[in-house]
């Protein structure tokens, strides 16, 4: 079984090598194509960020009311099981069943100020951030999550399949959305089955729609949901 940073840095992108050099995020200056040799301190700084990141945004977008809408829909959504997901919902730190961030998270763009605050935080002050750590997520997370190595660089990243519906603009917001539609829910594979799908389906889309309009209420940047299936994440992290 891989390690937690062997599959981090397997997975992981980044946005401009010499920050990761220059921020002392690195183990030696050798880069091999994705494969970086960070130390400890990015090991530190990516999950300890990735923690903060997702729960905030569970928070500030109710998340978890969602997830919870899909749950007692009485519609039999079957979570998908750990060995079946992808990178992102497997290091996901919401909490939910099925929604997780798509988005990569490249924590070399923080300023060494902030590096050093989110590195030493204690488990404690981890499981219960100040409204100053509340704030730094606040006020970096926009940056964080956007490739552009430079300020005022604009660019689109893919989420999924080369397909137009998984290109967005690499500043936004992308959940991720998924639940085993082939799992055994009880009703078999006939016509039962199949008009709960459709219910399935119908729901999802209101439920979708329901979550934009409430996140446009937040904030003024766009908000994306994508629905996943075993066909468009990426390869299920737990190698059999």
């Amino acid at each position: 079984m891989e390690s937690i940073y062997d599959i981090i840095k397997r997975n992981t992108e980044i946005s401009d090598e010499s920050m990761i050099i220059n921020k002392g995020l690195y183990q030696d200056a050798t880069f091999d194509g994705k494969s970086y040799n960070f130390n400890s301190r990015y090991y530190k700084l990516y999950q300890n960020y990735k923690t903060l990141l997702d729960r905030y945004l569970v928070e500030k977008f109710s998340l978890k009311v969602y997830d919870d809408m899909v749950s007692d829909s009485d519609l039999l959504f079957i979570p998908i099981k750990e060995d079946d997901m992808d990178y992102y919902q497997y290091m996901s730190k919401m909490g939910l069943k099925y929604f997780y961030l798509r988005n990569n998270i490249y924590i070399e763009k923080l300023s060494l100020e902030d590096i050093e605050k989110i590195i030493n935080l204690t488990d404690e002050e981890l499981n219960n951030p100040s409204q100053e750590i509340k704030e730094l997520i606040e006020r970096t997370y926009p940056i964080v999550i956007d490739y552009a190595s430079e300020k005022g660089l604009q660019g689109i990243s893919c989420y999924g399949p080369d397909s137009p519906r998984f290109w967005i603009d690499s500043s936004e917001l992308v959940f991720g959305f998924i639940f085993d539609e082939v799992a055994d829910n009880g009703l078999g594979q006939d016509e039962e089955w199949f008009q709960n799908n459709l219910k399935q389906r119908a729901f999802l889309s209101s439920l979708f729609k329901a979550m934009k309009v409430k996140s446009s209420e937040i904030t003024d940047k766009n908000i994306n949901v994508l629905w996943y299936n075993e066909f468009t994440i990426s390869e299920p992290v737990l190698r059999k």
